[in-house]
């Protein structure tokens, strides 16, 4: 008995806790109708003189804890008896074109030491005040139905066929009771509380009604989509294609983009665990007959409204926030220009005071037009130095004097001349150059800033001023801009 003991033990160790070595001069079948586990705790060698099919009509399962070493003198051959399925998900934007790193940036707002003077601030029964924390504007509502609204001055440019990006951050957008916060990009009515006509897209944590998240894009007074979460693409909850979770107290990025085209459709994200999750996909094109909203052109907008039943003071935070255009681009619209009439120069009585030589501000007949100014030049008609300034909302004497007029092949600029008597103080500069005594040409600064409206319609006023080194000044300025 020991004798075969011994030669079975003998056996193992010379054939199974040694590498083992497969010679096959013909093709070697192997047909799997069960599973295989192989262990090897020593490598396994297989030298394959032929090739070999492998049919595998179950699963096969290897579990390797040393290497395995494959000597292959002749091919190996695989064959597949059943389809197999490789996905591969490109980064595509709203446009179906593949997503790039090169941006246009055409607004960039952030809060990090001061609140934006880019962004208004309008409150009823709320404060909007800056937590230097948390880098943001901290809007608390104080009681009900009070409201606290950042919004940007200026709506964000749309080029044709291209995909439009918001990104923006928040703090604090979870469900409270008795508080509807809001964020995104969207137009409103001009008159307080500020709360219809909306036009545009947000997410929304409603506390107040339905007591749910979800995401509403609107066409003035028609609703385009309302998503709860329950029919949101992935839920953040764990149980969605992501198998990601949400916690939107947290600071949070999200980010939409679309293509407008009259109403391809919206994708909204946020960032978890630095991938940006897709949530919602709104498919609009050919499924619903009117326009997903009616312009494309929007301005970034976060609030808090109090309901009245609201008991207890509610705060969120607006961190900042950015636009772009998806792909490198140049924004083309109808260029125009403007002059100084020749034989009626600007008139500057006093050195070292500040003229206006043109006002510039947005007509009342539509909410989403994009201004640009691409340069002007200056004839000092006089033994003259000056100063030049471009410089928003500055505080003009005799304002009520100005003639507006509407420039030349736009829609939406008007302008009007400076007068001897509309002289300037404050504002904010946001270009500035010295001139001699000749004709030059300067360059205007893009630093994102355009003429922008208030909630209340309210045009913003950029000023090209000008300030004489010596009395007695003139001077015959041009303006070139276009429209969007």
């Amino acid at each position: 008995m020991l004798t075969i003991l011994n030669r079975i033990l003998k056996f193992l160790a010379d054939n199974w806790f040694n590498p083992v070595t497969v010679d096959s001069t013909v093709p070697l079948n192997v047909t799997v109708n069960g599973t295989v586990d192989i262990d090897d705790s020593t490598p396994v060698s297989v030298n394959v003189n032929a090739p070999i099919v492998i049919d595998d009509s179950t699963a096969v399962n290897v579990n390797v804890t040393n290497p395995v070493t494959i000597d292959d003198s002749t091919p190996v051959k695989v064959e597949v008896t059943t389809p197999i399925t490789a996905s591969l998900k490109l980064p595509l934007d709203a446009a179906g074109s593949l997503r790039t790193s090169s941006k246009a940036i055409t607004g960039i707002y952030t809060q990090r030491h001061i609140l934006d003077s880019a962004i208004e601030r309008v409150t009823s029964n709320a404060t909007i005040v800056h937590a230097q924390d948390y880098a943001a504007a901290e809007m608390t509502v104080t009681g009900a139905n009070g409201y606290a609204i950042c919004k940007t001055y200026q709506n964000h440019p749309y080029i044709v066929g291209k995909s439009t990006l918001y990104e923006m951050t928040s703090i604090n957008m979870q469900i409270e009771t008795g508080v509807v916060k809001r964020l995104g990009a969207w137009l409103s009515n001009k008159v307080a509380p500020f709360n219809s006509n909306q036009i545009g897209f947000y997410f929304e944590a409603d506390g107040s009604t339905v007591n749910n998240y979800k995401v509403v894009i609107t066409n003035d007074t028609v609703i385009t989509a309302s998503i709860p979460r329950a029919q949101w693409y992935d839920k953040l909850d764990g149980t969605g294609p992501s198998g990601k979770t949400v916690n939107f107290e947290n600071f949070t990025i999200f980010r939409t983009d679309f293509l407008w085209l009259g109403g391809k459709g919206l994708l909204m994200e946020v960032c978890i665990d630095n991938e940006f999750i897709p949530f919602v996909s709104y498919a609009h094109s050919n499924n619903v007959k009117g326009l997903i909203f009616k312009t494309p052109m929007l301005p970034i907008r976060a609030e808090i409204r109090a309901a009245a039943n609201f008991t207890v003071p509610r705060t969120m935070y607006f961190t900042c926030a950015t636009h772009s255009i998806e792909g490198v681009v140049s924004l083309i619209g109808r260029t125009g220009t403007v002059r100084t009439p020749l034989i009626a120069p600007i008139t500057m009585a006093n050195a070292n005071t500040k003229y206006v030589a043109f006002a510039f501000r947005q007509a009342d007949t539509y909410d989403d037009a994009i201004i640009d100014f691409l340069d002007a030049s200056l004839l000092i008609t006089g033994n003259d130095d000056m100063g030049v300034e471009w410089i928003l909302n500055p505080t003009i004497a005799n304002a009520n004097l100005l003639v507006w007029t509407l420039a030349p092949n736009t829609d939406n600029l008007q302008f009007a001349n400076g007068l001897a008597t509309n002289t300037v103080t404050g504002g904010i500069p946001l270009f500035g150059t010295n001139q001699r005594q000749s004709t030059s040409i300067i360059s205007i600064v893009d630093n994102l800033r355009r003429i922008g409206k208030q909630l209340n319609g309210t045009s913003e006023v950029i000023a090209l001023v000008l300030t004489p080194a010596t009395s007695s000044a003139t001077a015959i300025a041009t303006v070139n801009y276009f429209e969007l």
